[in-house]
Order: structure tokens, then sequence, then C-alpha cells
């Protein structure tokens, strides 16, 4: 819903257009009708909270949910490890998803909640890799897991490589 809106009003942005804004007026009515009744849960009658809602200011939405809710997030979706997790609903086994957090803290930042967003970016710089790039996930004792380099570590080192 996030890529859609801002999709939908970058290009009103751009042409200026009367039809391209009202698609964008339309759809922000749809969304707050829909899933901000139950303020903007996982699913649109409810699941609880999900880091997705940070998309919205990560993408300059600054008007579909207060400041407030987003920092929420940071607690509500918190794992032991530091990190948050992708929704509520989320199994419970302590991952912290570096994706989920990371959206997080740029929405934090683009919403002006520098204090938040900064604490976000440093736990993310003290749970990279050796080789320095962000893993997947973090486990609850604060080791990377799954994936990693999410970035163009392995990239790198092939071309050392040859």
């Amino acid at each position: 819903m996030a890529a859609t809106l801002t999709g939908l009003r970058a290009g009103a942005r751009l042409t200026g257009e009367r039809s391209a804004r009202d698609a964008a007026e339309t759809f922000a009515e749809l969304l707050d009708g829909t899933f901000g009744r139950t303020g903007h849960q996982r699913y649109r009658n409810g699941g609880g909270p999900d880091s997705a809602l940070a998309f919205f200011d990560a993408t300059g939405c600054h008007d579909v949910a207060p400041p407030e809710q987003l920092l929420s997030l940071r607690s509500s979706l918190a794992r032991p490890g530091g990190g948050i997790a992708p929704g509520a609903s989320w199994r419970e086994d302590g991952v912290s998803w570096t994706p989920s957090t990371s959206l997080l803290g740029l929405g934090l930042a683009r919403a002006g909640e520098r204090e938040a967003a900064s604490e976000i970016l440093q736990w993310l710089a003290a749970h990279r890799t050796e080789a320095g790039s962000l893993p997947e996930k973090v486990l609850f004792d604060g080791r990377p897991a799954e994936v990693a380099p999410l970035a163009l570590d392995g990239g790198e080192r092939a071309a050392d490589a040859r």
C-alpha cells in the first residue's frame, strides 16, 4: 500500500494533472478507511503492528500514521537481540530481522525522529558481519544468521579472488 500511495503521489507531482491527484487522494482515502480504521495493522482487520508501517515515512508519505505510532514499533516488535521482527504475529524465536529494523530506522529518520533512528543505525552497525555487511537476521544472542551479506561484499570478494 505504501509503494502504491508513494507512486500515485509522485505521478501526481510529476504530471500536475488533476486526474493523477484525484487518484492519489482516492487511494489515500481507501487506505485510511480500511487499514487506517484499525491503526494500520498487518491485515485490514487486525493482526497487530507491522514493520511495513515504516515504509510510509521512509518513502515520504508523512501523513499516514503519527510519529508516535512509528516509535511504538520499536517496542511492540522488539526482539531480545535488539532489533525487531517484521510483525507482531511473527514467530517468537528471538530473531531480529535487519531489513525490517533498517526500514524502521529510515522511516523514523524521515519522520524527524533522529534519536530513535540513530539508536537503530548504531544497532545495525554493531551487528555487521566480520566483513562489514549486514546479515538478513541477527539471533537472540547477537550472532548473524541466514543470508549474509545482503549487500555487495560477496561480489567484492569474488573480484579480489581473481
